[in-house]
């Protein structure tokens, strides 16, 4: 029997993505992106008190554009909740593209007036930021020239700059190292070369930059813990489907060798809750016939824990899982989406 979910959302427009901080007695914030036509979104919040939704028809959240210029929430661009490091209130990062600039920009808004404020650091408000991910009160960002950065409120904790511009996109970002964070990026190179995907981290201690590249494995998404990276592949043809980790203590440029988990299908979406891969933490990830399962990551097992239909409406595939401290979100492709306690999906 599939576990209850605690709420549902998606069933009047489409939602897209979810983002939450909700800790692990049960209170905090889950804000969700519903699309609005093609190229805009709007934003919705609950907060959740004691495990439940405390606001039964999400009230939408009306987003102000610096300066009251015209501003497009693409519905391509990932959101973030975080919050601020020294009042520890909610903050909300968009990656927002302005009308007649055509300009990348992370902005952010506390979640009282909505009124937002372009990401800025000394000069620089990383126009034409490619990637970015937000996590606690760290953000986590590859700005316009390549330079991998993560930082806390206005200041910088790691700044590293690359030369690969004109050798390979980035495809994601996110963040490990615990109390020493460093950037993670998952790179591809530019159509017309044959290397193979590349993750890149850099050590805590030194910066020493390390990354991982193997012909056997293609990933497509990653999520890191304290002490490991973690991404999904289905390999080059889409017929080997694997969880891979590494251990981020791992140096060498590059490095080949890594653990793997064989999965039974195409996988299509992953997510993880904790700090620790092997102690503690939680793993999930989802197929595409519709499975959701638990990766335990000490055995090397997976769990089949429910499926994209246990949320209703007819679709079988799953477009997107979240988790918090708490919750354990799960998104269709029919934009119907539920939340489920972490203690029911493990």
């Amino acid at each position: 029997m599939a576990p209850k979910s605690v709420f549902t959302f998606g069933t009047k427009l489409k939602t897209d993505q979810i983002s939450s901080t909700v800790d692990g007695d049960g209170y905090g914030i889950v804000v969700r992106r519903d699309r609005k036509g093609t190229d805009d979104s709007k934003f919705f919040l609950t907060n959740v008190v004691a495990g439940t939704s405390a606001d039964g028809d999400w009230p939408e959240i009306q987003l102000i554009a610096p300066g009251d210029k015209a501003a497009t929430y693409h519905p391509k661009h990932p959101f973030y909740l975080g919050y601020d490091r020294v009042t520890v209130n909610p903050i909300l990062y968009v990656h927002a593209l302005a009308s007649g600039e055509h300009v990348d920009r992370v902005q952010h808004t506390n979640l009282t007036d909505y009124e937002l404020s372009n990401f800025e650091r000394q000069k620089s408000d990383f126009r034409g930021c490619s990637k970015f991910f937000a996590k606690r009160n760290l953000i986590a960002l590859c700005d316009s020239t390549d330079n991998y950065r993560i930082i806390s409120g206005h200041e910088d904790r790691f700044a590293f700059p690359t030369s690969e511009a004109l050798q390979r996109v980035i495809l994601d970002i996110n963040i490990t190292g615990g109390l020493y964070p460093v950037p993670v990026a998952l790179m591809e190179a530019k159509s017309g070369s044959a290397e193979a995907r590349r993750i890149k981290w850099w050590n805590k201690e030194d910066s020493t930059e390390t990354y991982f590249a193997s012909s056997n494995t293609h990933p497509e998404a990653i999520v890191c813990f304290d002490d490991y990276i973690v991404w999904y592949s289905n390999g080059s043809n889409g017929s080997t489907p694997t969880i891979g980790w590494i251990d981020i203590t791992t140096t060498g440029t590059p490095t080949t060798s890594f653990e793997y988990f064989s999965a039974s299908s195409k996988i299509v979406a992953i997510t993880k809750s904790g700090d620790k891969f092997k102690d503690g933490g939680h793993t999930w990830y989802a197929t595409s016939d519709g499975g959701v399962y638990h990766f335990d990551a000490s055995n090397s097992k997976a769990t089949k824990m429910l499926s994209a239909s246990d949320i209703g409406g007819a679709s079988s595939t799953v477009a997107q899982l979240w988790a918090d401290s708490y919750f354990f979100h799960v998104l269709s492709s029919n934009g119907l989406g539920a939340a489920f306690k972490i203690a029911d999906v493990v």
